[in-house]
């Protein structure tokens, strides 16, 4: 890559630490706060209802199914969204 070979070295050697210490970060979510762990996992469930929603089931079973998970979503949505407000109000 460079003319000298020790630059090339020194620069893949970077470039690895540089990864392995990014990799690290985001396996170890050492950086995760209490608000963002909620706010991380807020879009799953607002694709869980969604998807529930606007499906075109015919199966009773799985249409029952999917009213349950409708409305336990609901439920789990207002509860993070109430956690969020409150952590955010009385603990910053």
């Amino acid at each position: 890559m460079y003319k000298i070979r020790t630059t090339s070295f020194i620069t893949l050697g970077l470039a690895g630490f540089v990864f392995a210490l990014a990799l690290w970060v985001v396996r170890s979510q050492t950086k995760v706060t209490d608000t963002d762990c909620i706010q991380a996992v807020f879009p799953n469930y607002s694709i869980a209802f969604m998807t529930c929603k606007r499906a075109h089931i015919r199966n009773p079973r799985i249409c029952k199914l999917a009213h349950e998970i409708i409305s336990a979503q609901r439920r789990e949505m207002a509860q993070i969204k109430y956690l969020i407000k409150d952590i955010e109000k009385n603990c910053v």
